[in-house]
């Protein structure tokens, strides 16, 4: 049985090709405002000036600037050198890091993530409801074979209702194996003088 692969678009707006960017759980739930949302939506769809955005959003600049910043410091987007505003990834996987007095732990959280779609533009998985952009989309039962395809080739048992909630379990996965992959074969170095954020 031949597989299927799933290409992440390369969309214009992304800073980072091919690359996941893991987002610790409070910065990715920064985003959840109503015009935060917007921002994303419309960077998404090369809208990345923010003089543009603040035309289309009709909400003055010195908020649309805070509301960048914001994104920004959280690490969903990155500011270019000519003052455009563009994702930072075309995935986004969220963790959470929890502390002990003999143990730290970092827990990947596989039903949160987004990820650029190349017909609905970004998808953004919560936890808490199904993506609006799955069940309204024309190509669901393509995408669950799809998923499904991909979870049983990677041997992931899925618990996911939606292609985009499996995507992002699947994405969270092979992340985690990556992760522990990598830590079990190198070496960490911490920077001691550099500052607490």
């Amino acid at each position: 049985m031949e597989s299927e692969i799933i290409n992440f678009p390369n969309i214009p707006p992304v800073a980072s090709d091919g690359k996941i960017r893991l987002l610790r759980e409070d910065m990715f739930d920064l985003a959840f405002n109503r015009e935060r949302l917007s921002i994303l939506k419309l960077i998404t769809f090369n809208v990345t000036r923010p003089l543009i955005l603040a035309e289309k959003l009709h909400i003055p600049k010195s908020t649309v600037y805070r509301h960048l910043n914001v994104l920004r410091r959280a690490g969903w987007i990155v500011k270019k050198s000519n003052g455009e505003y563009v994702l930072a990834s075309g995935m986004f996987l969220v963790y959470r890091v929890a502390a002990s007095d003999d143990a730290i732990a970092i827990v990947i959280v596989n039903n949160k993530g987004a990820f650029v779609d190349k017909r609905t533009g970004l998808v953004i998985v919560t936890g808490r409801q199904p993506p609006i952009n799955c069940i309204r989309c024309r190509e669901l039962v393509r995408c669950t074979e799809i998923a499904k395809s991909i979870a049983r080739e990677y041997g992931i048992k899925l618990h996911a209702l939606t292609p985009a909630e499996a995507f992002v379990e699947i994405l969270t996965e092979i992340s985690k194996r990556l992760l522990v992959r990598g830590l079990a074969h190198t070496y960490i170095e911490l920077d001691a003088n550099s500052g607490a954020e």
